[in-house]
């Protein structure tokens, strides 16, 4: 009985592990229900793993440890993303510029948006400080015009970056970045801006739209697009 019960554990860790992945990346449920089966699966490894033991213990039917394994490798993922999400502060909103922070003009009329706060926490600056001191803006040493093209072009060769606004006057660059694997969604700004004889500063803002915290993706995303840039 306790074989059985450790092979469909296992089994069924597996399944949703694969299932949640694979139905958010398809985009068949929402990115969330795949977060959630996700962790379920992982926590469904983790009794299939005990009951493994169990039947170790009672039976010393070792075999059963190959079946246990299978549910092992859900948990494991589960507990090792867990602790990479420690690693990280609970935050899910970055930017380069802290003293004044690029306010979105066309991500608050999106649908999703709608309705939400896209304001920039004042009591995560101290935050961002602290976690991030290397996220920073780009100076281009080319005047606000040419910049901007230069800018836009490289946002356009974004893999999963869809441009949803851009206004050259204002030195704006607006758009949603989807995740590869469970197809979250974040809303990012460019913001350009001369800086001394024939310079631009460009600074970025990445704000999650799901979740508490973003487990340094957004500053991942900051800081590998403005490399580009210097």
């Amino acid at each position: 009985m306790l074989n059985k019960a450790t092979m469909l554990l296992s089994i069924g860790s597996l399944t949703l592990l694969m299932g949640g992945i694979l139905l958010a990346n398809r985009e068949i449920i929402p990115s969330r229900v795949g977060l959630v089966l996700f962790a379920l699966s992982g926590l469904v490894g983790l009794a299939a793993v005990g009951f493994a033991i169990t039947v170790i213990f009672r039976t010393q039917a070792y075999q059963v440890v190959l079946v246990g394994m299978l549910g092992a490798l859900p948990a494991l993922v589960l507990f090792s993303s867990i602790g990479t999400a420690l690693r990280f502060p609970p935050i899910n909103d970055i930017t380069t510029d802290l003293e004044d922070v690029p306010a979105f003009v066309h991500a608050v009329t999106l649908p999703y948006n709608v309705g939400r706060d896209m304001s920039f926490p004042e009591k995560w600056i101290g935050i961002v400080r602290k976690a991030y001191p290397d996220v920073q803006h780009a100076v281009i040493p080319r005047p606000p015009a040419e910049a901007f093209t230069s800018v836009l072009r490289q946002a356009e060769q974004q893999k999963g970056w869809e441009i949803t606004y851009q206004d050259a006057s204002a030195g704006i660059i607006e758009c949603v970045a989807t995740t590869k694997m469970l197809k979250f969604r974040d809303d990012l700004i460019i913001r350009l801006r001369p800086e001394g004889e024939g310079k631009t500063r460009v600074d970025m803002r990445s704000k999650s739209r799901e979740g508490r915290s973003d487990v340094g993706a957004n500053a991942k995303r900051i800081k590998e697009f403005l490399a580009k840039m210097r």
